[in-house]
């Protein structure tokens, strides 16, 4: 039977990487989460989803956190058997931009404020959403899987300072377009 979508092979390799992260790579679990996160806030469980409020002090804690947790990233990866050399990929970025995004919605919209609306504790909103996103980042070295629940750890604080989803996918984009830039 013929599929109604067309193969994202039949695009090229970059065309196709970037439509597998918009498309696939993510999105069903984060319309899933969305759909979750919104519903709870309905109802008082949760708190909602929030635009940006103050886009300068979420940019600058952003890259703030870019800047403490690429370098200990790039020297895990090298510890773990990565080694370092430059190689660009538009299509990449392109295709993070989305699946970051889908990420973030997930770990730290999602889980996380589920987790801060079912305890109170932001410690445990922290740890959680750290935690599964390392959980779910199993393809890495063990080493390097605990800087990915780190930097889940960090992204979630990101997101209890400033209650907006912004700032924590503004860093997860710097750090995968400097680590996916540098390491191979």
């Amino acid at each position: 039977m013929a599929s109604v979508f067309p193969d994202p092979s039949a695009l090229g390799e970059g065309p196709a990487l970037a439509t597998r992260h918009l498309l696939v790579f993510s999105l069903p679990a984060a319309l899933l989460c969305a759909l979750a996160w919104g519903l709870c806030a309905r109802v008082g469980w949760v708190e909602p989803p929030q635009r940006p409020r103050a886009i300068t002090a979420e940019v600058r804690d952003a890259v703030v956190l870019t800047a403490v947790f690429a370098p200990v990233g790039a020297a895990t990866a090298l510890y773990t058997g990565f080694s370092l050399g430059w190689h660009w990929s538009t299509w990449s970025a392109l295709g993070n931009v989305f699946s970051n995004l889908w990420e973030e919605v997930v770990y730290r919209g999602w889980i996380g404020s589920a987790m801060l609306g079912a305890t109170g504790s932001r410690a445990a909103a922290v740890l959680m959403s750290g935690a599964v996103f390392a959980y779910t980042h199993s393809n890495y070295p063990p080493a390097l899987q605990a800087f990915v629940g780190a930097t889940g750890a960090g992204l979630m604080l990101l997101w209890l300072r400033h209650r907006s989803l912004f700032a924590p996918w503004l860093a997860h984009q710097l750090l995968d377009m400097i680590l996916d830039t540098v390491l191979t």
